[in-house]
């Protein structure tokens, strides 16, 4: 069973989970979904049996670097200025992480360690503002 862990459940997550959740019996994946604002993280999942929300402070990094070590891959939703933070407990861990974001001076800066250990980050990548490197 894959283990995908989203940060953020904001306004441009409704999507992604929707879709991950449909498809998540047959794939066999397990989410958790993680935000600031946990009620907005369990609405996003409603009852599904594959999924479970909880509440996170990215600033709490016992808290954020036990939920990366857990997953088998991270999806950051989080505001461009927090995927660096997430990038470098994913490198540590050797978790590959996904987001929407352009690819910042800080990311950019993680990439040699990334190759390193093996890890793919993959930025801009979906709807905000991927989209046009997918259509």
């Amino acid at each position: 069973m894959t283990h995908i862990l989203i940060l953020g459940a904001g306004l441009s997550s409704s999507s992604l989970i929707r879709y991950l959740l449909q498809h998540a019996a047959k794939e066999k994946w397990r989410i958790t979904l993680a935000d600031v604002n946990i009620a907005a993280a369990q609405a996003r999942i409603g009852k599904s049996k594959h999924a479970i929300a909880i509440g996170l402070n990215l600033q709490e990094d016992a808290k954020r670097k036990e939920l990366v070590t857990s997953a088998d891959l991270v999806i950051s939703l989080m505001p461009p200025a927090l995927h660096a933070l997430v990038a470098k407990d994913c490198v540590a861990y050797k978790v590959s992480l996904i987001t929407a974001s352009y690819v910042s001076e800080d990311m950019r800066k993680l990439h040699p360690a990334a190759l390193k250990a093996g890890v793919l980050l993959l930025n801009e990548i979906g709807l905000d503002p991927g989209i046009d490197h997918l259509s």
